[in-house]
């Protein structure tokens, strides 16, 4: 959920997992557990040594992206379900899916909660790969 109040600046708080995200000037607060589910995204690499001299001087990590879209990437990380929004929105999702590295999850995602057999999910999954390498 974002959140824009100015009165909160300090949220690191029981344990340090807290954090609060500044993307694209809308405030997001979450848990580190939360941005760091899915291995070699972006977050899980970022929140590696000494990550709190990259926060902001109002304790924030910001981010310079769509802050708009960032609530639908913040909603699948907490749930492991990709949102049901238009397909403009959608397209949009994806491209910031992308850059935080997360796109993988959601096809993974998508592949296993479908009605395809084990052979159907492998060939799948092995195009997916090769597309990936492609692009590379």
């Amino acid at each position: 959920m974002a959140i824009n109040n100015n009165n909160n600046n300090n949220f690191m708080g029981v344990g340090g997992n807290e954090i609060v995200l500044n993307v694209g000037g809308i405030r997001y607060y979450t848990t580190i557990e939360t941005l760091t589910k899915i291995p070699n995204s972006l977050f899980s690499q970022f929140f590696v040594g000494n990550w709190q001299s990259k926060l902001n001087q109002n304790g924030e990590l910001f981010i310079d992206r769509d802050g708009d879209i960032f609530k639908y990437i913040l909603s699948f990380l907490r749930t492991g379900c990709e949102p049901i929004i238009n397909e403009q929105i959608k397209q949009e999702f994806y491209r910031e899916a992308h850059f935080y590295r997360i796109s993988d999850a959601i096809l993974f995602n998508f592949i296993d909660s479908t009605l395809l057999n084990d052979e159907q999910k492998r060939i799948l999954t092995e195009f997916e790969g090769n597309l990936i390498k492609k692009w590379k």
